[in-house]
Parts: structure tokens; C-alpha cells; sequence
């Protein structure tokens, strides 16, 4: 999985009572995996990664966040998520939830959904 380091600033997106980050990667927008996991109501105790399993390696890397980045304790590599699996991972929830994620999200302007 690709990485880098260290992020660029990232911005939030509020959804479900959930602020989810998210990251210009040579100008493609990123999110936060965890964030969006939690936004959606997916179990995270254990981890994003058997969600991420069936993503490519170009859909998803390890950033680095600053601590002042919503990271209050902890680790600060976070792994990010393309557009892509931004959309597979909603897709794994009820079309609900997706449908007002989505729409949030371009509601919100950033970053911008297609």
C-alpha cells in the first residue's frame, strides 16, 4: 500500500454526527477510511481493514495526520481511501444510508463527489 507522508491539511466533512477528514492527494480527494466507517455505522473496534480488502492498492494509502487533525491520542497513520472506495465502502451499507452520504458530500462541496 502506498504511502505518504506527511498529509496535507485536511478538511471535514459532518455526516451522522461524524466529522469525516479528508485529503488533496496530488489533487484527488481522499478520505479517511475510519471516518467513513464510522459515519456509516460499520463497526471499527478491530479495525478498517476487512472492509479494505477488496480495494486496489491504488484505491487506498497510509497518510500520516498531524495531531491537531482530529487525532487526540493514538496512532497517527490513518489509511485514506479514493473516491472509488469511498463509493464501495457506502455501498456495503443499506441505500439509505448511501444515498445521504452522497449527498452530503457533494452538498458540502469538498471534496467534490461525480
Amino acid at each position: 500500500m502506498p504511502t505518504a507522508s506527511p498529509s496535507p491539511a485536511s478538511t471535514f466533512i459532518a455526516f451522522s454526527g461524524h466529522d469525516i477528514r479528508t485529503v488533496l492527494i496530488d489533487g484527488a480527494p481522499w478520505w479517511v477510511a475510519v471516518d467513513v466507517c464510522a459515519a456509516l455505522g460499520m463497526p471499527t473496534r478491530s479495525g478498517t481493514g476487512h472492509y479494505l480488502t477488496s480495494l486496489d492498492a491504488d484505491e487506498q494509502r497510509v497518510i500520516t495526520l498531524a495531531s491537531t487533525e482530529g487525532n487526540r491520542r493514538g496512532n497517527l497513520n490513518k489509511t485514506a481511501i479514493t473516491e472509488s472506495g469511498l463509493y464501495f465502502l457506502a455501498g456495503l451499507r443499506n441505500v439509505a444510508s448511501r444515498a445521504t452520504f452522497l449527498r452530503q458530500g457533494r452538498d458540502a462541496g469538498r471534496p467534490p463527489l461525480h
